[in-house]
């Protein structure tokens, strides 16, 4: 769930984001907040249609922020390829660069660009060079994989590290794992190979990738950047079959390795590798207080921190045990939801709520993050509660309805909805989030009511009351709920093929399958349509 933004804009932004009077700065910050959201929250307010003109602005920046924006929309970006490489030719390297980037992120709309990449391949600037190698390698371009393998032994880290990269997301041959897996051995393209290689796992066999684990522990579990770290536990995850016992004892040293950052690295690679025989020994952790703190430069210049148990030996130890599913240290855990640091205590509830039994015998702790003074705790106890299941504990999230940060609401609203049978003790309270002047939260509701199925009939009025709201999700979101109540639903069909006629395509295609699960044909569909243009 992705947390509700507590800015200004609201949940789901601001129709005016991209005005002409908006300073580059703004703009710049309204362009982030859209790349947040995410492709479905661009799919319901047509934000890429707004960003389009962006294009086009006098600040080479904002241009810049736009194409990355519009990329990282992926197919809501994609209607405006053409748009984007435009500016493969521009003076500004950064706009070149964020340009061919972005079509590297339109899969298959930019394949009638593979030419003007390809060329691009050989600009002056080295940055540009390497970004189109990325976005060929994205775009699966076969042709261009021999010249890419060639880089690799170039004289250029970054392209080398750009042609690793771009090699582990096109697939590869034995050989070319080869070439690959020799670049964990340089500081500069280790993490670029670690990445390649955990991309590989997904279309090489685990055996051809087990002959590298002792380099994958021995040279990127050790590294000092907690991204190569992080690479390479999810490798080892991918071939959890493939890493013998060696290997995993050789882990199991690395708990005691005097770099933080290393031990958490340990600690969660042997969780994902189910190494259960390693539960005493990541328990200690939990008595470790110290962090890894190279990092912190970055985070004072701005960019975002590491996950807490990449940096944390007792974060990293409780999410591991929580994959190992040892209940031999539950009690342990469970005295975490009282730690001074927040991030321990959320990485207390993500490691209880692996455990059923947790439901009952630590039902005191859970419930009491739901008054954390953090509300990212509150909101990861509402969803240990949800993950649970427990109705118990499920019983104390009517209380949250209340709460002062929507998130939680939202939280909390999600978690009842994976009990439907016990949310249909709470829908009076619940029906309060009606009037919530957060969208996300009217969303939520409005959700949790449509997966009540018959037990929200008697409520279809006032669910259908939200097809009249501003905000396009919460209208999606209704016709959505309305599809699944049957003939208390469809007496609103007329409302929800009002919606036919929007502007935004999702809530189009949100009403178009309501009035399907109606039974309503498509020419019945056109016909609805049709009369909302003429009146």
């Amino acid at each position: 769930m992705a947390l509700v933004s507590e800015s200004a804009y609201g949940p789901l932004g601001d129709a005016r984001m991209f005005d002409e009077g908006k300073s580059p700065q703004e703009l710049l910050q309204n362009l982030s907040f859209v790349s947040w959201q995410g492709e479905e929250a661009a799919a319901q307010n047509d934000y890429a249609l707004q960003i389009v003109p962006l294009l086009s602005h006098w600040d080479p920046e904002v241009v810049t922020g736009a194409l990355e924006t519009l990329g990282s929309l992926g197919k809501q970006g994609a209607w405006f390829v053409d748009d984007v490489a435009a500016h493969l030719s521009s003076n500004s390297n950064a706009v070149r660069c964020a340009a061919i980037t972005a079509l590297g992120h339109f899969g298959d709309a930019s394949l009638s660009r593979v030419q003007d990449l390809t060329r691009c391949m050989s600009d002056s600037v080295l940055a540009v060079r390497a970004s189109a190698v990325m976005a060929l390698g994205r775009l699966r371009v076969e042709e261009s994989k021999d010249a890419i393998v060639a880089l690799l032994n170039g004289q250029s880290s970054i392209i080398a590290a750009a042609a690793c990269q771009s090699i582990g997301l096109m697939g590869t041959t034995e050989a070319d794992l080869e070439c690959v897996a020799t670049k964990m051995d340089e500081d500069a393209t280790r993490f670029a190979a670690i990445t390649a290689l955990g991309h590989l796992a997904d279309t090489v066999s685990a055996s051809s990738l087990s002959k590298y684990v002792p380099n994958i522990i021995n040279k990127c579990i050790t590294d000092g950047a907690s991204a190569t770290r992080d690479a390479a536990v999810a490798t080892l995850g991918k071939i959890t079959p493939k890493v013998d016992e060696q290997s995993k004892e050789a882990l199991v040293k690395l708990l005691d390795h005097e770099h933080a950052g290393v031990r958490c690295s340990a600690a969660l690679a042997l969780g994902r590798l189910g190494h259960a025989a390693a539960a005493s020994a990541i328990a200690r952790l939990l008595d470790d207080v110290t962090e890894d703190d190279s990092e912190l430069h970055l985070r004072l210049g701005g960019v975002a921190r590491s996950p807490a148990a990449s940096r944390k030996p007792r974060c990293a130890a409780l999410l591991a045990l929580g994959l190992l599913g040892s209940d031999s240290y539950i009690r342990d855990c469970a005295k975490c939801t009282g730690d001074d640091n927040h991030e321990v205590r959320m990485c207390a509830l993500d490691c209880l709520s692996n455990f059923p039994s947790a439901a009952g015998n630590h039902s005191v702790e859970i419930g009491s993050c739901l008054e954390d003074r953090v509300y990212l705790v509150r909101v990861k106890a509402c969803q240990c509660i949800g993950r649970l299941g427990a109705e118990g504990l499920m019983e104390n999230l009517s209380d949250v309805f209340e709460d002062k940060s929507p998130s939680v609401r939202v939280a909390a609203l999600e978690a009842l909805a994976v009990s439907p049978r016990t949310a249909e003790n709470f829908m009076n309270e619940a029906v309060k989030c009606f009037s919530d002047p957060h969208p996300q939260v009217k969303i939520a509701v409005v959700n949790l009511f449509g997966a009540l199925g018959k037990a929200a009939q008697s409520y279809a009025s006032l669910i259908a009351r939200m097809l009249q709201e501003e905000d396009v999700g919460v209208r999606g979101a209704a016709c959505q709920a309305l599809g699944r109540l049957g003939e208390y639903g469809e007496a609103f069909k007329d409302e929800i093929s009002d919606c036919l006629g929007s502007e935004s395509t999702w809530l189009c295609d949100a009403a178009a399958l309501a009035l399907k699960q109606m039974g309503q044909s498509p020419a019945a569909m056109l016909d609805y349509a049709a009369a909302g243009e003429t009146e």
